[in-house]
């Protein structure tokens, strides 16, 4: 069955009114996946200057398979931290393409949490350059949107690491967060993994669902998403 457009958009309005955070975007990835599944698409991989490089493939591919594929093409793999540090004054060609990925699939980056270890490393597995390894006292494990997200103890200290840049205020996170996703904080949900005991290390993909923009913490690097894309930058 092929869910078109309308039929989505019907959808994320309604049933976010009858079930918690964390159940709908489950219920969205599925969605999305479904309605990818016959589709061939372009993978796009743009740096900060828009050099663009367009790949034709079908695109199922996990965070491994792109962290392998960069490495073969001795490029630098987008990392979170790169996404949430894009200048929106000076790259508005570059923040409206990322939203064009946001919204059809799932943007993956080379970011990687360890919750066992309490570490968030960007560039992770990279042969191209070395990956940044940011050590924390604890890890957030209550999906919620970023108010309350924000209450959890650390959680500030966890997006800040997402950021790459442990000295930022409260505000400035909150800002870098609405200025790459176009939306209040209010529609941005931080989803985390609470049962990691058997999967410690988690991908970090960035993407819209429900409305509103997600930050999703827990998918296993190995595993693949239907509509999946990402981007190299300039070392």
């Amino acid at each position: 069955m092929t869910v078109n457009n309308s039929m989505i958009n019907l959808i994320v309005d309604i049933i976010p009114m009858l079930i918690g955070a964390s159940a709908f975007i489950t219920f969205v990835i599925m969605l999305k996946r479904e309605n990818a599944k016959e589709r061939r698409v372009m993978k796009m991989q743009i740096n900060k200057t828009h050099e663009k490089k367009i790949v034709e493939e079908t695109l199922y591919l996990s965070q491994d398979d792109f962290i392998e594929h960069f490495n073969k093409k001795g490029k630098r793999m987008i990392s979170c931290a790169d996404t949430l540090n894009i200048d929106v004054q000076k790259e508005k060609d570059l923040i409206d393409s990322l939203r064009e990925d946001f919204e059809k699939g799932f943007l993956v980056t080379s970011t990687q949490i360890d919750y066992k270890n309490n570490t968030i490393t960007h560039a992770a597995k990279s042969t191209v350059v070395k990956p940044t390894t940011i050590k924390l006292n604890a890890i957030p494990t209550e999906s919620d949107y970023l108010p309350k997200f924000l209450q959890q103890d650390n959680a500030l200290d966890f997006l800040r690491a997402l950021c790459s840049n442990m000295h930022l205020s409260k505000e400035k996170v909150i800002k870098k967060l609405e200025d790459i996703s176009g939306m209040k904080k209010e529609k941005i949900c931080i989803y985390v993994e609470s049962d990691y005991n058997n999967y410690p290390i988690r991908a970090v993909l960035l993407y819209f669902g429900g409305g509103g923009f997600v930050v999703s913490c827990w998918g296993r690097p190995g595993n693949w998403y239907y509509w999946t894309v990402s981007r190299g930058v300039k070392r």
